[in-house]
């Protein structure tokens, strides 16, 4: 408790520093100019630990040594729907800007069917408006912007707000999105960029199940996200990162023809076999970003965490030294951009 109380202290002392430095609460993230593109990660921390979080940024950037533009945080709602005060002002303080993962779900793991507390038709139907505005009252106190996706890669079938859970689901998470986003607005947390964040492939892969069945709107969202990761178990077929780019670059671009696309998780395993298979899986996405063939990608997030199976699934940053050495190369390019840019939502 003293520690917790310590870091709350810190933390509102150190954030006074920043009330100056952040006059426009209607900011948007500007997308980099010419080829250039934000640096982001997730770092894997103990969710609602602000110290770990801390922690963890500063080993990855001192293991890549790089810096990043944004810091995936984790934003369970559970029953309590609460915004991720501490983590945010890690992240700041950090050097980062919060990109923070809204999951609404009132169990922190993915059980593959609809979440008994917080469905989308709960949601839809004002059941959480409550909680939302409290949300949002938190998130608008902050003296700097905030980054927030809802309820990403809901074209799959692995998260609790899938559409393939619900009747019309797509349309069901286009209305929640709209109203989460509504109430921010009328609440006055007018200094969040909205991103919507879909898997680079539909799954199931039918005709009511595409990204644009999901799309809040331009008037809604600021920025376009896609995943795209590899293989997640040992025994996975190894796709290279451009075959998984490729379909889902296509279709989020026809999505928006003007919002700016960021990959905003990106990741693959270490293979037990090949100790360099890894390593060509970032070296691949490298030479697409290089490439010109993907304009509208302005960020490049990596998803860094360790193993969750004993057969060994590792998804760091640093997993061989091998796979170290292709994401320096990489990350180091002055392609990827750390310093981030704010304009005024029009």
């Amino acid at each position: 408790m003293r520690a917790r109380k310590a870091i709350t202290l810190a933390l509102f002392l150190t954030s006074l520093s920043f009330i100056s430095n952040y006059a426009n609460a209607e900011s948007v993230l500007t997308p980099p100019a010419g080829g250039s593109m934000y640096l982001g990660a997730y770092v894997d921390y103990l969710s609602g630990d602000a110290q770990s979080l801390t922690n963890n940024v500063a080993t990855f950037e001192g293991t890549t040594g790089k810096s990043l533009a944004w810091n995936i945080i984790l934003n369970e709602w559970g029953s309590n729907l609460q915004f991720p005060w501490y983590e945010s002002y890690a992240a700041y303080n950090a050097g980062s800007t919060p990109l923070i993962r809204v999951l609404p779900r009132s169990v922190d793991y993915e059980t593959d069917a609809v979440d008994p507390i917080l469905r989308l038709d709960y949601m839809n139907r004002g059941d959480f408006d409550a909680q939302i505005k409290q949300w949002a009252d938190v998130a608008k106190q902050l003296p700097f912007p905030v980054l927030v996706e809802f309820a990403p890669e809901a074209n799959g079938n692995w998260y609790q707000w899938s559409g393939t859970f619900y009747d019309n689901g797509p349309a069901l998470y286009q209305a929640v999105y709209q109203r989460f986003i509504n109430i921010c607005r009328q609440e006055g947390a007018t200094n969040i960029t909205w991103v919507f964040h879909m898997n680079n492939l539909s799954n199931p892969a039918t005709a009511n199940n595409t990204m644009a069945q999901y799309y809040p709107g331009d008037s809604y969202i600021d920025w376009l996200g896609i995943s795209v990761v590899g293989a997640l178990y040992q025994t996975d077929y190894w796709d290279n990162f451009t075959d998984l780019l490729d379909p889902g670059y296509t279709e989020m671009a026809a999505v928006s023809t003007t919002k700016p696309i960021a990959i905003v998780e990106a990741s693959v395993i270490e293979s037990l076999q090949d100790p360099n298979k890894k390593a060509g899986w970032i070296t691949d996405a490298y030479n697409a970003m290089k490439s010109g063939s993907y304009p509208r990608i302005k960020a490049f997030s990596f998803w860094s965490e360790p193993s969750w199976t004993t057969e060994g699934n590792d998804l760091r940053v640093d997993s061989s030294p091998q796979t170290l050495a292709a994401a320096r190369a990489m990350f180091l390019d002055q392609m990827f951009i750390t310093g981030t840019a704010w304009s005024t939502r029009h």
